[in-house]
């Protein structure tokens, strides 16, 4: 505390010219703010933030309403605590709000040049935030190669895409579908907007307007060829060796066109029984398959979620039966950390018994810590270089450390993708590190940074107060 006093002691004297220089230059009127608490001279609203300022900010919303004006040393912020008015700001006005200021402690390691969460929107942004929407945070992704048995064109080979693409949606119960292809025919013909000439094409066509018929609603869009880099990685499977493709991506084998009449059709595929089977047991019925290794291939998420659940209630049932109180923030914690560090590097990070995973579990707990204190150098930006809390210093310590866990990891998994010359996508590394081979739009800091930032999700103020 007497730190703190000596610090804003040091504060009043160097601000103080400065600030009223900027009240006298000052000539455009003050902007209109929601209400808020009356702000002290130099230091503003600082001091009723106390130690736990999620707390103190509940409070004070209390008072002042859902959406507040707080003047935190030379920074006016405004405090959204209303979930409708979030969903206003972060949704609806997302593009408005977009430019935010980045904390001093996060330059530590260059990490606000490389994360998502603190890139102005650019090129990089749109890239990194693209490849997380659609390859890790897209739910529950299907994935399913095609190999033509025949001779086909490209728009034919596309044709075929989207056909058994129909099918399997048709399989599961869905109504409503966003189609996507890099072929500007295929799209044009389908929504009538190209004129169909040849007379294969237009039994393509009849073929996918018949199957769109079942459903409530159908669009088709093109994307670009050089963004289709999933529908490329899966096109070379088509040539790859059986031994290179992964193992949650099944390849069905067709024999003739999907175009030939059904009575005299053959098709030949890698699964003993009807190949969309098991994906419309588990979504309409929540069945999996007995064989472990394909309902892991389904939906190896929702195993993992149902697990580390099923360990903490065990945890739970323990504690009671011996009497032992559950710390159960601690015991929580654990559990969301260990099914993001699967989904992640595939390893328990909240396992006591192995070294290295308690050493993460710490690191990743102390940046928590850290980047949920407040920092003076965010609110008076001469103590930016200074950084009096050391708040950034260690938060570069901590960032080190986990970085060199993660190079580590990171070195492991090509090494296993050398020895066995094939690529996987069993979790988070697997796909950036196929997104970085496939289109160079990320590299190896990238891959770090964005680990960090998935293992970042819950509100620091909430680790700090448990």
């Amino acid at each position: 505390m007497e730190s703190l006093i000596l610090i804003l002691y040091i504060l009043l004297a160097t601000t103080f010219v400065g600030a009223l220089l900027s009240i006298l230059r000052s000539s455009k009127p003050s902007p209109k703010l929601p209400p808020g608490p009356a702000p002290l001279p130099v230091i503003g609203s600082l001091l009723k933030l106390g130690g736990k300022p999620h707390k103190s900010l509940a409070e004070l919303a209390k008072l002042y309403g859902p959406i507040m004006s707080l003047k935190l040393g030379r920074k006016t912020v405004v405090v959204v605590s209303s979930p409708a008015l979030a969903r206003e700001v972060l949704q609806k006005q997302d593009l408005a709000f977009s430019t935010r200021s980045v904390p001093n402690a996060v330059h530590a390691h260059g990490h606000n040049k490389y994360s998502v969460a603190w890139l102005p929107v650019a090129d990089q942004w749109r890239s990194l935030r693209k490849a997380l929407n659609s390859n890790i945070f897209s739910g529950q992704r299907l994935s399913y190669a095609l190999r033509f048995e025949f001779k086909t064109t490209n728009n034919e080979a596309e044709y075929e895409a989207l056909v058994v693409g129909l099918e399997l949606v048709s399989a599961v119960g869905a109504s409503h579908v966003l189609a996507k292809s890099d072929s500007q025919l295929v799209v044009g013909q389908v929504l009538g907007e190209y004129t169909v000439k040849e007379e294969v094409m237009q039994k393509y066509v009849d073929k996918v307007k018949a199957q769109v018929a079942k459903l409530q609603s159908f669009n088709i869009v093109r994307i670009p060829r050089e963004e289709n880099n999933e529908a490329d990685y899966l096109a070379k499977l088509a040539t790859a060796k059986e031994d290179a493709i992964p193992r949650n991506t099944p390849v069905r084998y067709l024999e003739l066109p999907s175009i030939v009449s059904p009575d005299i059709q053959v098709q030949a595929i890698n699964y003993s029984d009807s190949w969309t089977g098991p994906i419309v047991d588990y979504i309409t019925n929540g069945t999996l398959p007995e064989d472990k290794v394909k309902g892991n291939r389904i939906d190896a998420g929702q195993n993992l979620r149902c697990q580390k659940v099923q360990e903490l209630i065990e945890y739970a049932g323990k504690c009671c039966r011996e009497s032992v109180a559950v710390d159960i923030g601690s015991a929580v914690f654990k559990t969301s950390l260990n099914v993001i560090s699967n989904t992640i590097f595939s390893i328990d990070m909240a396992d006591p018994t192995q070294d290295s995973v308690n050493q993460f579990r710490h690191l990743i707990w102390q940046i928590m810590v850290e980047a949920g204190k407040p920092n003076l150098a965010d609110y008076f930006s001469i103590l930016a270089k200074i950084d009096p809390q050391g708040i950034r210093r260690r938060l570069a310590n901590h960032f080190g450390e986990t970085f060199e866990l993660f190079g580590r990891l990171i070195d492991e998994r090509l090494e296993l993708r050398r020895l066995r010359k094939s690529r996987a996508e069993n979790d988070v590394i697997d796909i950036l590190l196929n997104i970085s081979e496939d289109s160079g739009e990320i590299n190896r800091n990238h891959i770090e940074h964005l680990c960090l930032v998935c293992l970042l999700p819950f509100p620091p103020s909430s680790l700090i107060s448990s």
